[in-house]
Formats: C-alpha cells, sequence, structure tokens
C-alpha cells in the first residue's frame, strides 16, 4: 500500500476566520489521532498552538 503525504495548512489570505481555521486543525488533529497518525497529529497541534498565539489577546481572568 502507498500512502500519498498531503500539506495541510491555512492560507493566510483566504478570508478565513481565526476561530474557523483552529476549529478545522482541532477536527484534523482528532481524524489524525483516532486513525493513529500521531506525527501528523502532533503538527496539527503545532498549528493550533501557532493559530492561537496569532490572535495576541492576554488571557483574562475572567474568561475561564
Amino acid at each position: 500500500m502507498t500512502t500519498k503525504k498531503y500539506t495541510v495548512g491555512v492560507p493566510q489570505e483566504t478570508g478565513q476566520t481565526l476561530g474557523n481555521a483552529i476549529k478545522f486543525n482541532l477536527e484534523f488533529m482528532m481524524m489524525m489521532l483516532h486513525s493513529d497518525r500521531n506525527d501528523e497529529a502532533a503538527r496539527a497541534y503545532d498549528r493550533i498552538i501557532a493559530l492561537c498565539d496569532q490572535a495576541g489577546q492576554p488571557v483574562r481572568k475572567d474568561a475561564a
């Protein structure tokens, strides 16, 4: 069996909101975890963290 390697990311100028980009990567990460593709899941997790860092908002005490 051969596998194809796909590049999954968030295009920067697509008009996609930050929330939708995070949601997509979270769903992708979960699919990869459930199919035992841990390396891809780890990369998706890293993308989620990078997207969250793009928001740049400080954490509020009342938000938790």
